[in-house]
């Protein structure tokens, strides 16, 4: 990514040389130079191209009055009771100190107490996207060699996939820091390397897994690096033979918690385009075939000159698809309430990153690049039209709660049937209640994995993980001492059908629903 440097050759001299390919590499995109400097001249260059794919990767945040992204809703609610907390107006919550999980939670609660919760958590949500979404790109050039525009719809798309919409922020921003770790890996030079040790301690701090990848997957990248192309095949094996004996050594220390009937491991990657209805399938699928058959189509043109470009990541992919598709759905780790679940989902995200990393070598025509753009087009629009829904639905909700009195508990059941990420979709209450209600079943101060805590007893959330999830799944008889409460449910043929019920100490909260409708 260097500043070109012009000859003082004449025009007929470079008329006769010969071109490499139809669309030559520009001199901006060379990587001979550190990595920071490459950066550098990379922005300096292309400044107004830096902006305005910064913008155009926001629009999603604020396109609606509400960001929807799932477990959004409730880092929003529990930065609130934070804050309640703060205030000693919250007697039975409190705050512990932990290390990792909470980078995100920080971020949140310093941005809503300066900018209020509309705005605060728009902004946070955007640094986040900014941080995954040019990390992607830092990652997949380093790796291309060259700037990596042509493969920017598919890192935008991975951006706004499946972990965005299930709001799992932590991740979601540990993962996008991961991203730049691998690309200093890649591409870093002498005191650059350092930078790896601020960032590494950030992912830890925002979530382990974060960490765990970008450990082992940057410790793959450093060896394939150095090591010649013949012995990469050898580094596989032996990679996916470490991988297996930590699978087997975990599963005998921890109980093995089952994967989620909505998992797709076996699209190792494309799944982190299905998020809500099977209609993202549409998106999802011709996106793998047309890029497997555009490095198929690739390798047999001109195999001995791209592999050499392609071997690392292409190894790399075949080792986080084997890795996702045997690794459990989740552990259940003793210290933790709940269980460590949805790993599968969680680092597909890895294998889509890597397989643009592939996709970026590739000498594409501009008819590829479009394809990829009409696809990328498709996913937005299907989201749009999913979030707009779900944005009717949290407008009902809203007014709903503004009927209770105030400080009454509600519960949810909120998880439409055939939706990827409905499980989540119950935490729109969590943030209607923010300064109105309490969401008696939010689910962080139960699992101990977060830093609100809950002691038993008190009025504002369960304190037991398990009494969490049986009022989610409509199962929880609520006692006299925790009345009065009311639930919000589905209750006609569409989504945005809503009721509203006070509850009784004489039936489970599910007894008087009927079944959820499908999302469409």
């Amino acid at each position: 990514m260097a500043p070109q440097q012009l000859s003082g050759k004449s025009k007929k001299e470079k008329a006769a040389r010969p071109q490499a390919s139809a669309t030559p590499t520009p001199p901006s995109n060379r990587t001979n130079l550190p990595a920071i400097k490459a950066v550098a001249g990379f922005v300096r260059e292309n400044v107004v191209k830096v902006i305005g794919a910064s913008l155009g990767i926001l629009i999603p945040c604020f396109w609606h009055a509400h960001l929807e992204a799932g477990d959004l809703a409730s880092h929003t609610y529990n930065a609130w009771l934070a804050q309640l907390i703060s205030r000693g107006q919250a007697p039975g919550l409190y705050v512990v100190n932990q290390w990792s999980n909470i980078l995100f939670d920080y971020l949140l609660q310093g941005l809503t107490h300066s900018l209020g919760f509309a705005w605060g958590e728009k902004i946070a949500v955007s640094l986040c996207v900014l941080v995954f979404f040019w990390g992607g790109f830092a990652l997949v050039s380093a790796m291309a060699g060259r700037a990596a525009w042509a493969i920017a719809p598919l890192i935008a798309m991975l951006s706004y996939g499946w972990l965005f919409n299930v709001g799992f922020f932590n991740l979601y921003l540990a993962s996008g820091l991961s991203l730049w770790a691998l690309a200093l890996v890649w591409c870093g030079v002498g005191w650059e390397l350092a930078l790896l040790i601020p960032l590494v301690l950030l992912i830890s701090r925002a979530h382990l897994l974060g960490l765990v990848w970008v450990m082992a997957g940057g410790a793959y990248l450093a060896l394939a690096r150095v090591l010649p192309k013949r012995w990469h095949p050898l580094l596989m094996g032996a990679s996916l033979v470490v991988y297996f004996g930590i699978r087997e050594g975990l599963l005998s220390m921890f109980e093995e918690y089952p994967r989620s009937p909505n998992a797709l491991p076996w699209m190792a990657g494309g799944d982190q385009l299905v998020i809500y209805g099977p209609i993202s399938f549409l998106v999802a699928i011709p996106l793998m075939i047309f890029a497997t058959v555009l490095v198929i189509v690739a390798l047999v043109k001109d195999g001995r000159t791209l592999w050499p470009k392609i071997a690392a990541p292409t190894s790399l992919y075949v080792v986080l698809a084997v890795t996702v598709f045997f690794v459990p759905g989740g552990l259940v780790v003793p210290q933790f309430a709940g269980a460590m679940n949805f790993l599968p989902d969680r680092m597909t995200l890895y294998a889509a990153i890597i397989g643009c990393c592939v996709l970026g070598a590739l000498p594409l025509r501009k008819w590829q690049i479009g394809t990829f753009a009409f696809l990328a087009l498709a996913f937005f629009s299907l989201l749009y039209a999913d979030t707009l829904k779900i944005n009717a639905i949290e407008a009902k909700v809203h007014s709903m709660i503004a009927t209770l009195p105030a400080q009454e508990r509600v519960l949810q059941l909120l998880n439409p049937v055939n939706c990827r990420i409905g499980l989540t979709m119950g935490h729109i209450v969590d943030r209607e209640c923010i300064g109105r209600c309490f969401s008696y079943s939010n689910y962080e101060p139960g699992s101990l994995q977060f830093r609100i805590r809950a002691t038993p007893g008190n009025r504002f959330v369960t304190a037991d993980e398990h009494d969490s999830s049986a009022m989610q799944v409509g199962s929880y008889q609520m006692s006299p001492a925790e009345l009065p409460a009311e639930q919000i449910y589905f209750c006609g043929s569409k989504v945005t059908d809503l009721c509203m019920q006070s509850l009784s100490s004489r039936q489970a909260n599910g007894d008087f629903v009927p079944p959820s409708p499908r999302w469409r």
